[in-house]
């Protein structure tokens, strides 16, 4: 693995657990909300 590569599925991850787990940011995602 490239860390091209490394830096982006680190990256999606931790966007992922962000918007999952810290459903109160909701600027994030405009005016779509939560995902659910």
């Amino acid at each position: 693995m490239n860390k091209i590569d490394y830096i982006l599925k680190l990256n999606l991850f931790l966007f992922l657990s962000s918007t999952l787990l810290l459903p109160q940011n909701t600027n994030i995602n405009g005016e779509r909300g939560v995902w659910k």
